[in-house]
């Protein structure tokens, strides 16, 4: 069912350790590019080159630090920062076992960090060019009714989200669609042509989501799991009502 998670269970989403871990990455791979410069000319070569986009992604890096820290960043500095993101995100989920954190702590580090880009961006758009896309596992397993074709279906018993979900489609008119899985999910992309994107699944489907995506805003909302993965997982409604309206121009909330 939607709820507001209890403080003991709220998870807290710390862009600063991909930023952290980022970093950390970046310096390892400098080390490697220095150890290897007495390997001839050609290293040296590829080693300059690696350096210049060391360089860049730094620079991505110190824009993402500024923001973190509320400085507004803009144009091709925020595009450099969402660059660094992506590009280190792999190597900073190998880091991480030096330090013992786990891949979830990671991967949602990784989407605060999308999600603040995103925000940044500034960009505004209607109620109804806005995609909302939420997994089937929030769906109650003991219900009947087929969601994923119509998810208007719903009978809005209470036991799952999906009732607040189409709740706060009514209010706020967004588009909402329920994916049985990634394939479902780009071809709801496809078909519909949002604008903007609200994707809510686990830490791993919307890292991979946000990935895949380009040239729309994405926001990601992680679902909660008390009785485990892929099954009667659980939405915090306000924090999905809170990443559409951050995605409305100012016409559209009043």
């Amino acid at each position: 069912m939607s709820r507001v998670p209890s403080k003991r269970e709220t998870r807290t989403d710390r862009p600063e350790i991909m930023l952290g871990l980022s970093l950390i990455s970046l310096l390892m791979v400098t080390v490697f590019i220095g150890l290897g410069r007495h390997l001839g000319t050609l290293w040296r070569l590829m080693g300059g080159l690696l350096l210049l986009g060391s360089g860049i992604l730094l620079l991505g890096l110190v824009g993402l630090y500024l923001s973190l820290k509320g400085k507004t960043i803009q144009g091709w500095l925020l595009s450099l920062s969402q660059m660094a993101a992506d590009i280190l995100y792999p190597i900073a989920l190998q880091v991480r076992r030096i330090f013992g954190l786990s891949r979830d702590a990671v991967q949602r580090s990784y989407i605060s960090i999308r999600n603040l880009v995103t925000k940044m961006q500034g960009e505004t758009v209607k109620s109804d060019q806005i995609l909302v896309l939420v997994p089937h596992c929030l769906q109650w397993s003991e219900c009947k009714v087929r969601i994923t074709t119509e998810v208007s279906n719903c009978r809005r018993c209470g036991r799952c989200s999906i009732g607040g979900l189409l709740e706060l489609q009514n209010r706020l008119g967004f588009s909402l669609y329920v994916a049985s899985g990634g394939t479902a999910a780009r071809r709801a992309v496809k078909e519909t042509r949002p604008r903007a994107i609200v994707g809510v699944a686990c830490e791993r489907d919307l890292v991979s989501g946000m990935q895949d995506v380009r040239g729309i805003p994405v926001l990601g909302v992680t679902n909660e799991r008390p009785n485990g993965p892929c099954f009667n997982t659980e939405l915090d409604i306000n924090q999905l009502e809170q990443a559409v309206l951050s995605l409305l121009n100012e016409k559209e909330e009043c």
